[in-house]
């Protein structure tokens, strides 16, 4: 009976220091902490289950407890703070629970008394695995206190396909240089017009077709639409510090990627980078190799760019236009397809009124026609009328008329011009009956193999 009263007193009291054991007692069951969310209150009172004491902070077995935390970036700082009864911690960093060796560890933080503190940077950790703390007292002291973990921005590229991406960087600092996106003339960058110069690198880029005016080319690829005016592509030294500057550049531009070359450049700009620039009207331009040719408004033109003889480092290319005054009406005899601002000096042929017509193939019946101004001359208003038929609207430069059957009708035109000149032409419509078509088709033994054409 006596033996019995003995181990039950026994396991009631196992069973009481048991509950009392901290809860993350083991690595297994560690405290997941909130990055830069602030002091955790933390007791290493009570622990039953000592890992193997790490090497700092005494000889003596430690009482441990456990933390985590998940690295999302930045660097990091892992300190306690003696607020409660323990007057003096350690902490030991680890990156699983198999309890090898400790990353790193810490006693006594200079500065802080008797209180822990690890610093870390990006490289040391690595992004999206979990950490653990192992903390407690110098050699086997226990008591409460506070620990927290701390996580400060890095600036810098974040961009990892950018040839200077900081795989440390939390927040993006512009500075990122992209490599090889554009190494396709199929997935050229489009040009911002007067954005200023853009950084850019040819480094890995994959050798591309020699140009003609600076050897072979290690090449990557931009565009821009043009929208009338003077053109000048440039490039120059790269305002990024990290990485070889490109100190000798060729460029070249297409009328399509794998079309004829346009132009092309060497050492036209200061130092020996490349200028291209194309004249508003032609005879302006630089007047190197395939130069002063003109460029057509709303086209899509693209730019191939390299260091001179297969050369590779960083640079940048900036793409400027400017206005060009002149006449922008496309009815002038001295229309300038390229002027951006009309300057009043428009020309235009003698005032004439012109139509056509044709029958609209696809209307509900032969009876609907289209009517087409033709005129000559500098027009603003246009007047139609047609006898026997209902216009689509008779003050438009191209109506519909519909007519009620077969006949002769007359349509007439008035053009005007700014002054109030007009001028006027009748021109006879003959509209015909239309004829419904019967084909009777039968189909052979290739049905699927069978086709037919009307003309």
């Amino acid at each position: 009976m006596k033996n019995i009263v003995l181990l039950v007193l026994a396991a009631m009291i196992g069973s009481r220091i048991l509950a009392q054991a901290p809860i993350n007692d083991e690595c297994a069951t560690s405290i997941p902490l909130t990055v830069n969310g602030g002091y955790f209150v933390a007791s290493n009172t009570g622990t039953l289950l000592d890992a193997p004491n790490p090497a700092c902070g005494g000889a003596d077995p430690i009482k441990d407890v456990w933390f985590s935390f998940q690295y999302t970036g930045g660097s990091i700082s892992i300190n306690t703070a003696l607020s409660g009864t323990l007057t003096d911690t350690r902490i030991a960093l680890y990156n699983g629970c198999s309890l090898g060796p400790a990353m790193v560890c810490n006693d006594d933080f200079t500065g802080m008394g008797y209180a822990s503190q690890i610093n870390l940077n990006c490289t040391q950790l690595t992004i999206g695995t979990t950490y653990y703390i192992q903390a407690g007292g110098y050699n086997s002291l226990a008591g409460t206190f506070e620990i927290q973990v701390v996580s400060a921005d890095v600036s810098g590229c974040t961009n990892d396909n950018a040839t200077n991406y900081n795989v440390c960087a939390t927040t993006d600092d512009g500075s990122c240089i992209i490599a090889n996106q554009n190494d396709a003339c199929s997935s050229a960058v489009p040009l911002i017009a007067n954005s200023g110069a853009q950084n850019t690198t040819n480094v890995n880029a994959s050798v591309g077709a020699t140009p003609g005016c600076g050897g072979g080319i290690h090449d990557i690829w931009f565009s821009f639409v043009y929208q009338g005016g003077n053109v000048t592509l440039t490039t120059a030294a790269s305002s990024e510090t990290t990485g070889t500057q490109l100190v000798d550049t060729q460029m070249s531009v297409y009328e399509s990627c794998g079309g004829s070359i346009i132009a092309c450049d060497d050492d036209d700009a200061a130092g020996n980078y490349s200028m291209i620039k194309f004249g508003c009207p032609m005879g302006n331009g630089t007047g190197g190799a395939f130069e002063d040719d003109m460029l057509e408004i709303g086209h899509t033109y693209y730019v191939q760019v390299g260091g001179y003889n297969n050369t590779e480092g960083i640079f940048s290319i900036s793409y400027a236009t400017t206005t060009v005054a002149g006449c922008t009406d496309p009815d002038a005899s001295n229309y300038v397809t390229c002027a951006t601002q009309d300057n009043g000096t428009c020309e235009f042929p003698p005032l004439q009124a012109q139509l056509t017509y044709h029958v609209v193939a696809l209307a509900a019946n032969c009876f609907t026609y289209q009517l087409n101004n033709n005129s000559q001359g500098n027009q603003v208003g246009w007047t139609w009328t047609v006898d026997g038929g209902v216009l689509s609207d008779p003050n438009v430069e191209h109506p519909t008329v519909i007519f009620s059957g077969p006949g002769t009708y007359n349509a007439t035109l008035v053009v005007m011009d700014p002054m109030g000149v007009v001028s006027s032409t009748t021109q006879a419509i003959i509209v015909t009956e239309a004829h419904n078509l019967t084909l009777d088709i039968t189909a052979d033994n290739l049905p699927q193999q069978t086709t037919w054409k009307l003309h």
